[in-house]
């Protein structure tokens, strides 16, 4: 389910567009995608790969999900726990839904246009 970092597709890396707090710069990431949500995968992993690399965070996965999956945040927080990723990208704060306040308790949460921070992250 969760996916190792393939070889991205050609596209310019961007400069991390805002300001992200102090110390939350070149941390261990995973992307999450949920396939429910998403009208165009190719694109969403995309700007998952382009924020953590203009953001400069190491990507250590991307974790896909669907409509059938058993307790989704639960797996996502113990995949950040298990993979060392004290940030959580994902292409729209839509993928994670209701749960992306519960999960920015315990884990930095980020998009291109918004972060739910976590002082525990660090």
């Amino acid at each position: 389910m969760i996916s190792a970092a393939a070889s991205p597709a050609t596209s310019p890396i961007r400069q991390c567009d805002r300001p992200l707090p102090e110390g939350e710069a070149g941390m261990k990431a995973i992307g999450v995608i949920n396939v429910g949500r998403s009208t165009d995968w190719p694109g969403d992993e995309r700007i998952i790969r382009d924020h953590a690399a203009a953001c400069g965070h190491e990507l250590v996965g991307i974790l896909e999900f669907g409509e059938a999956t058993f307790m989704p945040t639960t797996l996502v927080v113990y995949t950040a726990f298990t993979r060392g990723a004290q940030v959580i990208i994902t292409p729209t704060l839509d993928h994670i839904g209701a749960a992306a306040q519960a999960i920015s308790q315990v884990r930095t949460v980020e998009t291109p246009t918004q972060t739910l921070s976590c002082i525990d992250a660090r």
